[in-house]
């Protein structure tokens, strides 16, 4: 499996040379990986790993007014978050902020993983570790959404809030719950941020890459978060 690996980091190394600049891979090892690249039992592996790199090097996000349309949320809520809230942004400038870390992150733990991903990229408290922290059961606490978003709001810490696409369509999910709670008062939402567009960067291409690839969900996520702009993972301090 590590020859694999090492052999994608080669790959890596000439397809985005300024993503793989960050990873410290020995010159002899990239050599002797380079010369694997043209066998014939590697080629359509480290072509589709190719293109996947090549595909995070040039990661879009969504535009800031075309994600808050994605959204459906009613323009009266959009005009009151623009008021009241720390700020209404796209993922572009939250990878910009210097000034959510430490915080707690709100939003939908998807399969495909952006909530996490960005989550750990700005240094925020998912929320799952944030009841835990709280000693909040969800499972078995009627009232769990109200008592953590008070917990939260009483730390004082930044709150950055992923808003999913089409959350209209979800009117009795966790997250639709939460967002509905900042709107019972302004002052709920003044130290939380709305970032739009969180869940639309990571494409179904790009999963279908990572497969003919062969690597793991470990190592892509390991990959998506250096295109994000974050150090070494613990999977790759621990190869």
């Amino acid at each position: 499996m590590r020859s694999f690996l090492f052999l994608y980091l080669a790959s890596f190394l000439s397809a985005a040379p300024a993503l793989a600049a960050s990873f410290s891979v020995p010159p002899a090892l990239v050599e002797q990986m380079g010369r694997l690249r043209g066998s014939p039992q590697f080629a359509e592996r480290v072509q589709a790993f190719d293109a996947l790199v090549d595909r995070l090097g040039r990661l879009t996000f969504a535009p800031l007014e075309e994600a808050i349309r994605g959204s459906r949320i009613d323009a009266r809520r959009v005009e009151a978050m623009r008021k009241e809230a720390k700020g209404v942004i796209g993922v572009q400038e939250l990878l910009r902020r210097r000034d959510v870390e430490g915080g707690y992150s709100l939003g939908l733990s998807l399969a495909r993983g952006e909530y996490a991903m960005l989550s750990e990229r700005m240094d925020l408290t998912p929320w799952a570790q944030a009841y835990a922290r709280f000693g909040i059961d969800w499972r078995s606490e009627p009232n769990h959404t109200a008592i953590f978003l008070e917990k939260i709001r009483a730390s004082q810490k930044p709150i950055v809030m992923l808003v999913p696409a089409g959350m209209s369509r979800h009117p009795n999910s966790v997250t639709t719950r939460e967002f509905d709670w900042f709107f019972q008062g302004p002052e709920r939402m003044r130290t939380t941020l709305f970032v739009f567009g969180a869940y639309s960067f990571l494409t179904p291409e790009m999963e279908a890459l990572r497969v003919k690839a062969g690597i793991s969900r470990d190592a892509f996520r390991a990959l998506v978060m250096r295109a994000l702009g974050h150090g070494p993972s613990s999977w790759e301090q621990g190869l």
